[in-house]
């Protein structure tokens, strides 16, 4: 059975990738705790790993500094992590031939006003998209690194939802950021896309899908779909974030897949089913 390492196997994509595979391959999970093999990318040593993965296993490189916040804030910390090491532990990979899937971000493409696709020209926002672009552009011409840009991932239980539970169960009234707009993707696409990169590597003719839903959703929108499907009590008002929330952070990035649907062979899933969930 194909082996797949997970790194980063503990946060949400993580952690429903390695469920999701399980059944297809034999999936190790890599990371600072509950992991099969104890893996920080903050260390210098990466031998011992490297070691224990194989030429035509694949690695799915979720593991980083995402929080476009810190990104900006404690760069060189930041940096060393997403670029630096990112770089050196994929390049070690890449020169055994493992097959490296590396989670990039829609943030390569900034602040664009028009849809952004996979031909379009990038123009990164923040340190955090900067970041994914750089370790995007050191390995675009290899064919064993695949590049698949996640928009925002939406699911039961992802960090969004799960806040506007916990203020619906405790009566609290919801503040939610206006002006955040994303072309928001299914975790269930993202699994499924992931697994079929996997199973047809050589079958697709692309090394960068951007993992986008059709539809570009606010804040405001999901959850106002959340209130009119489950959470009818929910007190929740919009306001404005502040200016440090955007420093980092695009207010709009539309984007979409001209890959995405023929990878997973069906139709991209609608927000709007999972706010019935």
């Amino acid at each position: 059975m194909k082996r797949v390492f997970i790194l980063g196997a503990t946060g949400y994509i993580g952690s429903h990738l390695a469920a999701f595979l399980r059944d297809d391959f034999e999936v190790v999970t890599l990371g600072r705790k509950n992991s099969d093999v104890i893996f920080d990318l903050e260390s210098n040593n990466f031998d011992e790993l490297v070691d224990k993965i194989n030429a035509n296993d694949t690695l799915v490189f979720l593991s980083a500094i995402s929080a476009p916040d810190l990104c900006e804030k404690n760069y060189e910390y930041a940096f060393d992590i997403n670029v630096r090491k990112t770089i050196l532990l994929t390049s070690m990979l890449l020169e055994k031939k493992v097959k490296v899937i590396f989670s990039s971000s829609d943030a390569v493409f900034g602040n664009a006003k028009n849809i952004c696709d996979e031909r379009d020209e990038k123009r990164p926002f923040g340190k955090y998209g900067q970041m994914k672009s750089e370790v995007e552009d050191y390995f675009h011409d290899n064919n064993n690194f695949f590049v698949t840009r996640f928009s925002y991932v939406l699911g039961k239980g992802d960090k969004f939802t799960l806040m506007i539970d916990d203020y619906y169960n405790n009566g609290k009234t919801l503040a939610v950021f206006d002006g955040f707009e994303r072309s928001v993707i299914m975790i269930n696409d993202v699994l499924s896309g992931i697994r079929n990169i996997i199973t047809n590597w050589e079958k697709i003719n692309t090394r960068v899908v951007n993992f986008s839903g059709n539809s570009l959703v606010s804040r405001q929108d999901i959850v106002t779909a959340i209130v009119k499907e489950k959470y009818h009590s929910l007190s929740f008002k919009f306001i404005d974030a502040p200016e440090s929330f955007w420093q980092g952070r695009p207010k709009k990035i539309h984007t979409k897949s001209i890959f995405l649907e023929s990878i997973i062979n069906r139709s991209l899933e609608s927000y709007l089913a999972v706010c019935k969930e």
